[in-house]
């Protein structure tokens, strides 16, 4: 069995198994009520009005998502590429316009 593990030894996955962290879990789950609760209420207007969805930017802004992807040593949650991408998949799925 692998752990893959940041720059403090903290692990992030299993890759063997291929499941995520506790703190990966969490931002997944972030990212996932985004999706539900914030972006895919959104997407008809958007489409309707044809306008930019600043919202969907702020949003994940606010909830901290983009501490992914800065190291812990700056601050940030020093995120996998697994985590991140896995945090994006709901995004996505959440709207067409993000």
């Amino acid at each position: 069995m692998i752990i893959e593990r940041n720059g403090l030894g903290k692990p992030l996955t299993n890759s063997s198994a291929g499941v995520l962290c506790a703190e990966s879990q969490k931002w997944i789950e972030v990212a996932e009520s985004l999706g539900q609760e914030k972006f895919a209420p959104r997407t008809k207007m958007i489409d309707e009005e044809s306008c930019f969805p600043a919202e969907n930017y702020q949003d994940p802004a606010d909830a901290g998502l983009p501490a992914l992807m800065v190291p812990m040593e700056s601050g940030g949650s020093d995120g996998k590429a697994g985590s991140i991408g896995a945090c994006l998949s709901p995004r996505a799925e959440g709207g067409a316009h993000h």
